[in-house]
């Protein structure tokens, strides 16, 4: 159910699945009520996926959006839920499950998205027509199909070593670039206007012969008043620092092949014959975000039945205790199966990109300053993680790789999730009945 625009990290993964819409599903179909879809051995109900299009109409009217027809809208809709029971069935069939506590959380930080507490959301929801029990069974949903697919995807990304060469390659470039700073001496060597073709010969001549000084040793700040119609001619064409935005497309070009104390060739514009030297540069270096956080980690088993049931209990249970008021450092230090953490209370120090799993990095990221995560899953086994502090570093070429391969990992993710859920869908039993719907209405 999309009610409410939500915006918090905790969130984020949710809303890429589809999040919020009710499962709109029923063990066994009531009186009198239409199948609109049959998904394995669990069906969809025409008058839950009618109240879905209703709500999704009225919640793009009130965006200024121009809603599609309900017939387009009734597929979408349809699809999104079969493809949501077929995570669910999957997640029983794992015996996975998110407890109360997880789910109290997730609506406190939607409310607090939204300005509000859990009364206030209560009461918008109910303004809407909506009972606040769908709303609480669709955030466990959407939790524990995020928990499914961290478990069923993220051990399916592979990041090949060529691509993150190019994507190097290609922030480097734009590292290099980006808020760059070049402090330049110039000599204009100025064109009358109108001049023929012989005129502009002789200024192009003799901006070489100025170049052929300069090379040979010359003082640049003398030939400059000598010979510039710059108009810092006389301060010895010094033009100080200027940012690329603060130059000629024509300058910036010339300067990208040139180190400082290079000349450039005679540059030709319509005023004349340009001449530079780069006297300096400075910025576009490249920096990251460094993390300091604690964990709780919990060792799991085999990967390939989607989650250790002992490892996931203990992490949840672990959650709990913290719900409850334990001390974080005291169950890491108690609990946590990383000796290097445990011993400080979980305590991980600074780290940046390429310092921990992809995988954890991603949950990282989404966190904000004293957020506490819901366990999650890497190939490693379980973890609770706690932000503590951020900052900003210069990167070296190491952090540049790491940052190249999160990105795609992201990428990868999000492409993987698409295939897993088409495969799921190969592989499962569905029947849409949405011409019979239409039929009968």
């Amino acid at each position: 159910m999309r009610l409410l625009q939500l915006s918090a990290p905790l969130l984020a993964t949710l809303l890429a699945l589809g999040a919020l819409f009710p499962s709109a599903l029923a063990a066994e179909a009531r009186p009198l009520e239409r199948i609109v879809a049959v998904v394995n051995d669990n069906v969809i109900l025409a008058s839950d996926l009618e109240e879905e299009v209703a709500m999704v109409r009225q919640q793009m009217l009130q965006r200024g959006e121009s809603p599609p027809s309900d017939d387009v809208l009734r597929e979408r809709i349809l699809d999104q839920l079969i493809t949501e029971e077929l995570q669910l069935q999957r997640a029983r069939r794992f015996g996975l499950s998110v407890d109360d506590e997880a789910v109290n959380r997730a609506l406190q930080q939607i409310a607090a998205d939204n300005n509000t507490d859990i009364s206030g959301l209560r009461e918008q929801f109910a303004a809407q027509g909506v009972d606040f029990s769908t709303l609480r069974e669709d955030v466990r949903n959407q939790l524990i199909m995020q928990q499914l697919q961290q478990g069923a995807v993220h051990s399916r990304v592979n990041v090949a070593e060529q691509e993150i060469d190019d994507l190097v390659a290609e922030m480097a470039e734009e590292a290099d670039t980006a808020d760059r700073e070049y402090r330049i001496e110039h000599i204009l060597i100025s064109t009358p206007s109108g001049a023929d073709d012989e005129a502009v010969a002789e200024k192009r001549r003799e901006a070489r012969a100025v170049i052929a000084q300069l090379e040979a040793g010359a003082d640049f700040a003398e030939l400059a008043a000598e010979h510039s119609d710059g108009p810092q001619a006389q301060e010895g064409g010094d033009l100080g620092w200027r940012g690329q935005d603060q130059l000629p497309t024509l300058f910036v070009e010339a300067l990208e092949g040139l180190q400082p104390g290079d000349l450039s060739e005679p540059l030709e514009s319509s005023n004349g014959f340009h001449i530079l030297r780069l006297a300096d540069r400075r910025g576009g270096a490249q920096t990251v975000t460094e993390t300091r956080a604690r964990q709780i980690f919990i060792r799991s088993g085999d990967r390939e039945q989607a989650a250790d049931d002992a490892a996931r209990e203990r992490i949840h249970e672990l959650r709990r205790r913290l719900d409850a008021g334990e001390a974080f450092n005291d169950l890491a230090a108690t609990h946590s199966d990383d000796p290097a953490s445990a011993d400080e209370g979980g305590e991980m120090g600074w780290f940046g990109p390429g310092d921990v799993s992809p995988a954890f990095q991603e949950v990282i990221d989404d966190l904000g300053v004293g957020e506490i995560s819901e366990p999650f899953q890497t190939e490693e086994g379980w973890h609770i993680a706690e932000v503590q502090q951020r900052r900003e570093a210069e990167g070296d070429d190491r952090h540049l790789r790491a940052e190249a391969e999160q990105r795609l990992f992201r990428n990868l993710v999000e492409e993987e999730t698409e295939r897993w859920i088409s495969e799921l869908r190969d592989e499962a039993f569905i029947e849409k009945r949405l011409e019979r719907l239409g039929a009968g209405d």
